[in-house]
């Protein structure tokens, strides 16, 4: 499985780049869903740093579910 870059918004929205340079760089994001309804992301184990992470706005990486397919 590859890799993604994941970043939620303030109104919890999770934005995702296939490189983290990309998001560095202020590309936009290719792809973007709400975190609370998706069912992909509700599969993605995240551990409470990520979790942590995430609240604050922080870039992660985690497995692509398939959303980058």
């Amino acid at each position: 499985m590859a890799k993604i870059y994941a970043r939620s918004n303030h109104i919890g929205w999770i934005h995702i780049w296939s490189r983290a340079e990309a998001y560095e760089l202020g590309e936009p994001s290719e792809h973007f869903f709400n975190g609370r309804t998706d069912p992909r992301w509700a599969g993605v184990p995240l551990d409470e740093g990520q979790k942590a992470a995430l609240a604050k706005g922080e870039l992660i990486e985690v497995e692509d579910p398939g959303y980058l397919d």
